[in-house]
């Protein structure tokens, strides 16, 4: 690549029209996508929302030189400025993946190449083009990190060279706009204290829609389907009763939610027994009439009853309930008629003693907090789409564990909440906690005070006679630890909640 005779940018060009283009946020991070990212204007104006990694803060670009059936892509590490451009022009909008980054007028898709063109000479009196902007960066790349990385942030495809640069790691074209990039002590500070707002593209979530380690409670679950053994499942709130009975799904299974609305629940029960599964003949038999909306909404508690319990046979189907926490007498009295009728599986934090008389043939199946290795798997698969945020994995996934102790709902929001950061880093874990998490013990001042007490028996007085020896030998190496004592409890802070 011959850079000698290439028309570019001169710095104070560039920094004028970077002036100039922060005026529109728009225009500020297509000139950046040129000068800081070598993209073709070609390739700007057809950018969609998909083409942007926000995690892991690089672009996805579609070549469009070499024409082929499989579109041949190259990733361009984002800059500082490039991502804070972003972040800036995103702000408040909401992109579909497939969403053109700069939309066009009228019927066009994209803006127009050529529009961008004409601004740029516009502002520049003719001086500058979008061709010069990205040879200004390709120069840049060429005389920092040498010609090879150029040719793979530019996307050139030359069969020559393809083998010579196509080993060069994703971390090495990273630190080649890195090199590019040198800011002053001011504005390092200004950076470390005002950083860019996180992107939250569609698509890139946290929520992990699975079921984990409770293989031995299904088999149970199962097994009590099988054999139409009617279950009590409880535990403590967030343990996953609600998502472990969701499982339960078949055509012979039938949820009712709400049992605070206990009259306004059995009539939509008993309308889906009569248009979904086919009982409503049999319904109008036993009732001696047309069943009409009309009909149900007169008809009482006990009459309704009747007709559900009535139109089905023994144990044909289960009734699942996924919370009776709140469960009132005449909830009691509904219960002890269903389950005369249905098999049932049940689920709840706690019922009130004097509540729990229809239990009496249901055997209790305990929900407890998942196990390290479960919490674990959980914490991984809702945090795919965040490990380009993450400066400590392990610190992480060890925090996150310690603050919900195995609860999955606890695992769910504080990762939820993580995700809000625009990086996760040791202050964060320390800063942010879940409401309900357990207080953790800072055991360092109490440690320094005894190190400290154990250090003066090196200076112990020689009355001491034959032990004075051990003392001293005490002392020395109390103090020895103490040299490294900071390292030793960032290391512990970092690593363990």
């Amino acid at each position: 690549m011959n850079v000698r005779n290439l028309k570019l940018a001169s710095k104070k060009d560039q920094e004028n029209l970077l002036a100039i283009a922060k005026k529109s946020k728009k225009y500020h991070l297509i000139i950046l996508l040129m000068l800081d990212g070598g993209l073709r204007v070609t390739e700007v104006v057809k950018l969609k929302a998909k083409d942007f990694d926000y995690a892991g803060q690089f672009i996805n670009v579609c070549s469009l030189k070499k024409k082929s059936k499989n579109p041949i892509y190259r990733q361009i590490p984002m800059s500082y400025d490039l991502y804070r451009a972003l972040s800036n022009y995103l702000d408040g909008k909401v992109l579909k993946p497939e969403s053109y980054i700069f939309p066009g007028e009228g019927n066009n898709e994209y803006i127009s190449r050529v529009g961008i063109t004409k601004w740029i000479r516009s502002n520049t009196g003719k001086a500058l083009n979008s061709h010069m902007l990205r040879h200004t960066f390709a120069t840049k790349v060429v005389q920092t990190s040498g010609i090879e990385q150029a040719q793979k942030l530019l996307g050139h495809h030359s069969r020559d060279t393809t083998e010579i640069y196509s080993h060069i790691p994703f971390e090495t074209l990273q630190n080649s706009i890195r090199v590019l990039d040198k800011p002053n002590m001011v504005e390092r500070l200004r950076r470390h204290f005002y950083k860019p707002k996180r992107i939250d593209p569609i698509g890139t979530s946290v929520k992990y829609s699975g079921i984990i380690g409770r293989n031995k409670e299904l088999r149970i679950l199962d097994e009590a389907m099988e054999k139409k053994i009617n279950k009590y499942v409880v535990g403590p709130m967030g343990v996953g009763k609600s998502t472990l009975l969701k499982q339960l799904d078949n055509e012979r299974i039938l949820h009712l939610d709400d049992m605070k609305q206990i009259n306004a629940s059995l009539k939509n029960f008993l309308h889906h027994l009569a248009e979904e599964k086919g009982k409503k003949n049999i319904i109008q038999m036993l009732s001696g009439q047309v069943f009409t909306p009309n009909v149900l909404s007169k008809s009482s508690q006990k009459r309704v009853l009747d007709l559900i319990c009535g139109c089905v046979d023994l144990k044909e189907y289960t009734i699942v309930i996924d919370d009776l926490t709140n469960l009132t007498k005449s909830g009691v009295i509904v219960l002890e008629r269903l389950k005369e009728k249905y098999h049932m599986i049940v689920a709840a934090r706690k019922i009130k003693i004097d509540h729990s008389t229809f239990l009496s043939n249901f055997e209790r199946l305990d929900i407890e907090p998942l196990n390290r290795d479960s919490s674990m798997s959980l914490i991984y698969g809702m945090s795919k789409n965040l490990r380009g945020r993450i400066e400590d994995y392990e610190a992480y996934r060890n925090y996150v564990y310690g603050q919900s102790l195995g609860n999955p709902m606890k695992i769910v929001e504080l990762v939820e909440r993580l995700s809000k950061e625009q990086y996760i880093g040791y202050s964060e874990l320390e800063t942010i906690n879940h409401v309900n998490s357990k207080n953790t013990v800072d055991f360092s001042i109490p440690i320094v005070l005894m190190i400290s007490a154990l250090m003066i028996m090196r200076y112990i007085k020689p009355s001491l006679g034959s032990d004075q020896n051990a003392y001293r030998l005490i002392g020395g190496a109390s103090m020895i630890f103490a040299l490294f004592a900071r390292q030793i409890f960032v290391y512990t802070k970092r690593k363990f909640v």
